[in-house]
């Protein structure tokens, strides 16, 4: 009975620090804040700490010039290194749009005729439909890159992307990662980009974070269904067969829980992260098993009362969700997910876009044109999301789960816009479902610089 109690007691804490009531930020009039650097304090610099987020670098664009920069937090978490406007992030599916760009440029160029009907794998679609996600692809990343459905609906589609990248392999007699950081990059004055690792080895590259609450999460629902499962099973088996209860068997099933428990993490995190998550874990399932024990086995009022304080200080950690810094990752899957920028660098690409200088104007209207419809409030340009509105929003987001979220906001009709960028930031569940924490916290930081009400958008970002 009493593991049973501290499974759920254990549990429970998890799923506290997992938990918050509600993402949706304030909505304010359409009305940039005067002060940047206090905006950007007050709501993004003062919730790092509570959303697994060591370190976040902004860009702010208004009338399509990069006129403030803001950075908070360290690159790696206990040291004193500070995240600075120069500080490099891999910024996931924020890659797609410059692959789009790239793919546009060739067009422009002559090589590509977006509308041509491209037959792979019995499969037809255009170049512009996987631009736009409605060619047929999926999101599972796979490799060769082919279409499982017929195209002409939307579906967020990743392996769309790597194709594109293989068409410009094809195109350019170069590779994908040599190319944008030869070509595009520079072309764009992305001076401190580069798609997958640099030859420096990335050494201002901010290190990959994962809030500790989530392996802890992990560790205790599967303890907790194992254990459950398996105590049941042997209370029936004992039950139906006459056997007496043996004290040993119900302590070697916690025991297979535990372990069962604390090697999840290695199945959904891998290898190379496994050995600090583990360590993470016992410590804190030693903690709590402490006071745990030591509330029940004294009747000592100190000591209950110090039980007390010790188990709520561990849910404070629980609920702070510290960051545990990770191993740095090989940057795969290049075209969809593997561009590591600054944010400045990102806000110059934001600028071609609504102000084109190396792209045509028309290719650039239509890169925001809307071409793909999402639901009633959101489309899907040529690599970019448009929201519909008095004030047209294009955006997007990215998130290289666990490591790094990212966004990218601007609204091509001011020239206004903003890029954050951070290294961490959990997962939460909320009643409207699991979310990622830095993309909310990003998100509200938009709406405290730029202002802006944004629909339908607030809830069908994911």
């Amino acid at each position: 009975m009493r593991y049973s109690i501290f499974l759920i007691i254990r549990m429970g804490l998890a799923l506290a620090g997992s938990f918050r009531t509600s993402f949706a930020p304030e909505r304010g009039p359409f009305e940039p804040a005067g002060d940047v650097v206090a905006a950007l304090d007050a709501s993004l610099g003062d919730q790092l700490l509570m959303r697994g987020i060591p370190g976040a670098s902004v860009a702010v664009i208004r009338g399509s010039e990069v006129t403030d920069l803001w950075a908070s937090g360290v690159t790696t978490n206990f040291t004193s290194n500070p995240v600075t406007p120069d500080t490099v992030f891999e910024v996931a599916s924020l890659s797609k749009p410059l692959t789009a760009y790239a793919i546009l440029r060739l067009a422009q160029q002559g090589h590509i005729d977006l509308d041509a009907p491209v037959t792979l794998d019995g499969q037809t679609f255009s170049t512009r439909q996987a631009l736009s996600h409605t060619a047929g692809f999926d999101n599972t990343l796979s490799t060769p890159p082919t279409p499982d459905n017929p195209a002409g609906n939307f579906e967020f589609a990743g392996t769309g992307y790597l194709w594109l990248g293989t068409e410009i392999e094809r195109i350019t007699g170069d590779s994908f990662q040599n190319y944008m950081n030869t070509v595009i990059l520079p072309e764009l004055g992305m001076t401190n980009s580069h798609f997958g690792r640099a030859d420096s080895n990335d050494t201002d590259l901010a290190s990959p974070h994962m809030s500790m609450t989530m392996p802890f999460l992990i560790m205790a629902l599967c303890g907790f269904l194992i254990g459950t499962i398996l105590l049941g099973l042997h209370g029936l088996v004992r039950r139906v067969l006459g056997l007496t209860a043996e004290p040993w068997f119900p302590r070697g099933i916690a025991a297979l829980a535990l372990l069962a428990g604390l090697a999840a993490p290695r199945f959904m995190f891998g290898a190379a992260n496994f050995p600090q998550i583990l360590l993470t874990n016992l410590v804190l399932l030693a903690a709590a098993a402490l006071l745990f024990l030591a509330f029940r086995a004294t009747s000592g009022t100190a000591i209950r009362i110090g039980a007390v304080l010790g188990a709520g200080m561990l849910a404070g950690v629980m609920l702070i969700q510290p960051s545990l810094p990770l191993q740095e990752r090989r940057a795969s899957f290049l075209p969809a997910a593997g561009l590591r920028t600054t944010a400045s660098d990102y806000a110059r690409f934001l600028t071609e876009i609504m102000q084109p200088t190396h792209l045509s104007a028309d290719l650039a209207t239509q890169m925001l044109t809307p071409h793909a419809e999402v639901n009633a409030d959101q489309d899907w340009g040529l690599g970019l999301s448009v929201q519909r509105g008095e004030h047209p929003v294009i955006w997007h987001w990215g998130v290289n789960f666990p490591g790094y979220q990212a966004f990218a906001m601007a609204w091509p009709d001011s020239g206004d816009g903003m890029v954050v960028l951070m290294n961490g930031g959990s997962m939460a569940f909320s009643l409207g479902g699991m979310r990622y924490g830095g993309l909310e916290l990003a998100r509200e930081a938009v709406i405290a610089v730029q202002g802006g009400e944004h629909s339908g958008y607030w809830h069908n970002a994911h």
